[in-house]
């Protein structure tokens, strides 16, 4: 084949792609999701604490499994579908060294549990989906612990699972969050939940004769016991799961303790599991209500705003 031949086949390929990611980007409009690839920030944010293993050797890795990018996650679609701005003389020059003799580099990766987000090599990854390969090789930098992240997860979901993550490491409460009948629509109700029980070890402190602070996780321990399971109880009894439709036990719970119940109350610890439910139910007038929702939706609005590492790899 010609490299006429071979620079049109290329062409007809890359702008085929790119109207493909034109149209599951307006499908993925008008259902209101995102298209984008998940932002590797907005994960790396919440694992800073956590060492990295970078692996010497080369591995092939699924390309399936790749959910994310470094600072370029808008570029392509989830699918690694080009979108404008992406240069066809770099996508083809890639795409004929990927399928002649040369070859390309591995890329890399950041690895997270099953999941991958490219460090270096998105157009790499773009190209060799577009010629139907399954693996690509890539240096692998491993990030310890698996949220259980998902290749169809939205950028909320991601988020919400290592938030888990994190509040199973410190709490050391159990190994899943399910396991704990603690679930949340929208980052940042673990944080606020942390923040509780950091409130709670510190009452018990008070209230410990010998004035013996307790460990977190001894303080995690009782709070889920005597504060979260009772009050998560007393809306089950109500059914408010229905009158406040799309919240969760645990999103009620993080509006009844942040916001219904007087922290002098809580202190004090005169505050039972169903009066503070009652606080939320009592004569809710519908306005009320729908400002409860908007609120519970709202929850960790602030944990979307990610610092952005626009650096990249020469190669890509």
């Amino acid at each position: 084949m010609s490299i006429e031949t071979a620079t049109a086949d290329s062409r007809l390929q890359y702008y085929r792609m790119q109207r493909q990611a034109q149209r599951q980007d307006l499908i993925a409009r008008l259902r209101g999701k995102s298209n984008d690839l998940l932002p590797y920030e907005a994960i790396a944010h919440l694992l800073k604490s956590f060492e990295h293993k970078q692996l010497t050797e080369q591995r092939f890795i699924p390309l399936d499994k790749i959910v994310g990018s470094v600072g370029r996650h808008r570029e392509f679609t989830r699918e690694f579908l080009p979108r404008e701005g992406i240069s066809f003389d770099r996508w083809a020059g890639i795409n004929s060294a990927m399928t002649g003799a040369s070859g390309v580099p591995p890329i890399e990766v950041y690895q997270l549990g099953g999941v991958y987000f490219v460090a270096d090599g998105n157009h790499r990854v773009s190209v060799a989906r577009a010629n139907g390969l399954k693996e690509i090789a890539a240096y692998v930098t491993l990030l310890p612990g698996d949220p259980g992240l998902e290749p169809g997860d939205t950028l909320d979901e991601a988020i919400i699972k290592v938030e888990c993550l994190q509040f199973l490491a410190q709490t050391r409460l159990t190994e899943r969050c399910g396991e704990l009948d603690i679930a949340f629509t929208k980052p940042g109700g673990f944080a606020r939940l942390l923040e509780h029980i950091y409130a709670h070890a510190e009452l018990l402190a008070v209230s410990d004769p010998a004035g013996r602070s307790p460990s977190f996780p001894a303080a995690a321990g009782d709070w889920y016991e005597s504060v979260y399971l009772p009050i998560i109880g007393a809306i089950r009894e109500r059914h408010l799961t229905r009158r406040f439709k799309g919240a969760t036990t645990s999103d009620l719970y993080v509006w009844i303790i942040s916001e219904l119940v007087p922290l002098s109350d809580l202190v004090k610890g005169e505050v039972l599991p169903a009066e503070a439910v009652n606080r939320l139910e009592a004569d809710a007038p519908a306005t009320f209500v729908r400002a409860v929702l908007n609120v519970v939706t709202q929850l960790g609005r602030a944990t979307q705003e990610r610092p952005t590492d626009g650096s990249s790899g020469q190669t890509s």
